[in-house]
């Protein structure tokens, strides 16, 4: 009889007493980003990082790695694309054009926010925060940065109810987005497009 109630005190006082656990939305992220591998784009102009569940799709009919490209998210609601040009842009007007062609079709009566950086780089954005195809609630973000001989659109989506899976991906194409010396338009394609180990 003894020896049960040893037992049962121990079960309760272990019981009484858990371990700590770190069980945060925010560490089970970082864990989950760490376990994913990233991909590298490099090329002459630019180059950026993506993880490795997100794909590259090469079927679109205007892909050109160094001019257009999408990016779509594991959830596959997400996605990301970028424009690519070899000269100065108004960065105003395309940002602007974006935005309407969303509000009359993707996005109708969203709220719009501006703002004037992305990742590294100054220029226009907004935000576009409603519900997608009038069902999912979620948000458009469109930035335009130009320089010289260099410019960038990029358009990403997230729809909020996959943003476990899609939104750490978005955060490391704008964070990683780096654009290289302009060279002269004759020498825009070469390269590269690799996975880290």
């Amino acid at each position: 009889m003894r020896y049960i109630l040893v037992l049962i005190t121990l079960f309760l006082l272990y019981a009484c007493n858990p371990t700590p656990r770190k069980n945060t939305e925010e560490s089970k992220e970082e864990a989950d980003t760490r376990e994913i591998k990233k991909r590298t784009v490099d090329r002459p102009t630019y180059t950026l990082q993506y993880y490795k569940d997100w794909n590259l799709d090469t079927t679109d009919t205007d892909f050109d790695i160094d001019a257009y490209f999408v990016l779509n998210s594991p959830s596959e609601s997400g996605f990301n694309s970028l424009f690519l040009f070899n000269t100065g842009i108004d960065e105003e007007m395309h940002v602007n054009m974006q935005t309407e062609a969303h509000l009359k079709k993707t996005m109708k009566g969203a709220e719009v926010t501006r703002f004037t950086k992305w990742g590294n780089f100054t220029g226009h954005g907004v935000i576009l925060k409603g519900k997608i195809t009038g069902i999912w609630k979620g948000e458009l973000k469109v930035f335009a940065h130009s320089g010289e001989d260099l410019s960038f659109v990029n358009v990403s989506q997230l729809i909020y109810s996959d943003s476990a899976k899609d939104a750490r991906g978005i955060r490391l194409i704008e964070s990683s987005l780096r654009l290289k010396n302009s060279p002269s338009s004759s020498s825009l394609r070469g390269g590269t497009t690799k996975q880290s180990p």
